[in-house]
């Protein structure tokens, strides 16, 4: 293919993040229905109609968000597919999706989209969705750190990790002035102890 056939393909995606990236602190700060296509279009630096011309409607942003967001989880996971026994690299990796679920803008963003599944059957589809398939890709890098779990076992682990960093979102409303470097300290033991191998009197 000619290079030059690919660079209309290539500004339509950079025009695509630019409304996402206006959007994601838009929504956050204003919540879904506070906020106007106008507002939008100001902050994203185009016209209305230009932001049409990608999305259909508000409901085709928020989910383009899910994927968005959905998409930049396997580089938090990618060290657990490694056989246990570097559990240090391993965990400061985790570390790291913690503070990043901490960030406020993030924080913001996804009590919204959340809220919006709530009421929306069709954002709410597109959030199980997306979690199915990010349930199964942690399963599966549980599965290959730890070869003696059944698949239910890898599967219950994976689910106390989203557990755990779900919960975190919950938290931090309850608690807007949480002692973060704490919340990472414990996060990070809680996360050891999932990923250990099991005892033989504790596996299944």
């Amino acid at each position: 293919m000619p290079e030059n056939a690919t660079k209309p393909e290539a500004r339509g995606q950079a025009r695509r993040e630019q409304v996402l990236t206006a959007a994601a602190v838009l929504f956050g700060e204003r919540g879904f229905h506070g906020s106007s296509m106008g507002e939008l279009a100001r902050r994203a630096g185009m016209s209305v109609g230009h932001i049409y011309h990608y999305f259909e409607n508000k409901d085709a942003i928020i989910e383009a968000l899910v994927d968005r967001e959905m998409a930049q989880r396997p580089g938090a996971l990618a060290g657990l597919s490694q056989p246990a026994g570097d559990e240090q690299s391993v965990v400061a990796q985790l570390e790291n999706e913690v503070r990043r679920v901490l960030e406020r803008e993030r924080l913001a963003l996804w009590l919204e989209i959340l809220a919006e599944a709530a009421r929306n059957p069709q954002i709410a589809a597109k959030l199980h969705a997306a979690d199915d398939v990010a349930s199964e890709r942690l399963t599966a890098a549980v599965s290959a750190r730890l070869p003696g779990l059944s698949r239910r076992a890898a599967a219950e682990r994976a689910g106390a990790v989203a557990a755990l960093f779900q919960g975190l979102i919950v938290r931090s409303v309850y608690q807007p002035g949480l002692d973060r470097a704490a919340v990472v300290r414990a996060t990070r033991d809680a996360l050891r102890k999932l990923l250990e191998t099991p005892t033989p009197e504790g596996g299944k």
